[in-house]
């Protein structure tokens, strides 16, 4: 006699169940096999806080670099005696306006060009536009930053103190409207998350 099948039953998958992937997975899929059986620890890093002011002209054109030294003032005399390498996996950008003043602020990533950001860079590249109206709730954001290439997914010496990426801002009066004042603008906090290799 067949069974009878319980309609509250979900099915079964034909090939198990299906598993959400863990970050440590992810984070170590296509490393080089000289890292097979290593272990590679995750780390949130807690990040510093950094200000953006507008100059009397009413203009900031700042950058700020995505490096260790950057993430943790003592990096490589914090970490040298645990980890042998490192690499940051990605860093997220808390973003919140301390003024509410007329015109706007231009955000971006940049992975080549380590200068001041000008008007024609910002304006021409995929960047971020927000109101310096801290009174608008848009102007508390995050912007994240993930390492994708090659050249940032390997593994440094935790000696070393290579720049993966630059944050950038740029306002100023004429184009953008900025107050012609000394304004504290900006604050943000950066939330950094590495990946270590640890000592043999």
């Amino acid at each position: 006699m067949p069974r009878s099948r319980n309609p509250n039953r979900r099915p079964r998958r034909r090939n198990g169940p299906r598993r959400n992937p863990s970050y440590r997975l992810t984070a170590t899929q296509g490393d080089s096999a000289a890292y097979a059986g290593q272990q590679i620890t995750i780390l949130d890093v807690p990040g510093d806080v950094r200000t953006a002011t507008a100059t009397a002209l009413g203009s900031i054109a700042q950058v700020f670099a995505i490096n260790a030294v950057n993430i943790q003032t003592n990096f490589h005399g914090y970490f040298n005696s645990v980890f042998q390498e490192y690499r940051i996996r990605r860093v997220v950008f808390h973003v919140c306006c301390m003024a509410q003043l007329p015109g706007a602020t231009f955000f971006r990533f940049e992975e080549k060009n380590a200068g001041a950001p000008s008007l024609n860079e910002m304006a021409n590249s995929t960047s971020r536009l927000v109101s310096n109206n801290g009174a608008n709730s848009k102007t508390t954001f995050t912007m994240t930053w993930i390492a994708r290439d090659l050249a940032d997914l390997g593994f440094e010496q935790i000696t070393t103190d290579p720049t993966s990426a630059y944050f950038k801002l740029f306002t100023d009066n004429g184009n953008m409207g900025t107050p012609t004042a000394l304004n504290l603008l900006w604050i943000f906090r950066r939330s950094p998350r590495l990946n270590f290799v640890v000592l043999a």
